[in-house]
This record gives C-alpha cells, structure tokens and sequence, in this order.
C-alpha cells in the first residue's frame, strides 16, 4: 500500500451474485497512526468500479473495530477517516484500488489474484 502513509492491506472480497462484497484491512507502518478495517460493496462485477467504504479504527488493545471517539485520546493529534470513495479496476487477475478519504489520506494498491483466491502479497 502507498500514498498518504506507507503500510499493508489485506483485502477479502466474496462473490455475493450480482457484485462484489468485501473487508480491507489496512496497517500504516507508522505506529503512531490507529490501523483501520473498510468495508464495501461494489454496484456490480464490472471490470471497473467506484463505491463508497465505511472506515472504522481499530482498538490496538482489543484488536476489534471501534469508534473514533473510543480511541482518540490514544493517537493525540490524528483525525482519523469516516469514508473513502475508492475506484477499482480489475483485469488480468491484478486489482488495482484507489482511494481518497474523507479527510484527504490517499489510499493505492495492487494485488494480483482474482476473487476467491487466497492470496499472499507484500504491498
């Protein structure tokens, strides 16, 4: 994952019928920012799509998804994200994503695979 922040993202993406739904997981490097869980759904299985993700921080002592307001006073000085509006694109078994976020933090990142696999990838 590159952009605003460096860091990683692991993305689960199931095949509900008529499009896609999805989880990403996403790890600044930098410790001093709360790592984040998105979820989505796309408008259909086209090659391309844009959509909204809600975003929620996650509590580094329980590891499970929160609110902003539960965590805020662990990462003095952070805002952190609602929603992102994402764009991606998927062809020959690579995904490339984008996003911006409500507050401007620039998400991008490629993975190659295609939906049901597992896949490794460092990004």
């Amino acid at each position: 994952m590159t952009g605003t922040h460096d860091g990683s993202i692991v993305i689960n993406i199931d095949d509900v019928g008529s499009f896609y739904s999805g989880v990403g997981y996403i790890v600044p490097n930098n410790t001093a920012l709360p790592s984040s869980v998105a979820f989505f759904n796309t408008k259909d299985k086209g090659e391309t799509n844009k959509f909204k993700a809600s975003i929620y921080p996650i509590d580094p002592r329980s590891h499970y998804q929160c609110e902003w307001e539960q965590i805020k006073d662990i990462y003095p000085g952070v805002t952190h994200s609602k929603e992102a509006e994402v764009t991606t694109r998927f062809k020959d078994n690579e995904l490339h994503l984008e996003a911006k976020t409500d507050i401007g933090t620039i998400v991008e990142s490629s993975i190659i695979g295609r939906p049901g696999d597992i896949i490794k990838s460092s990004v």
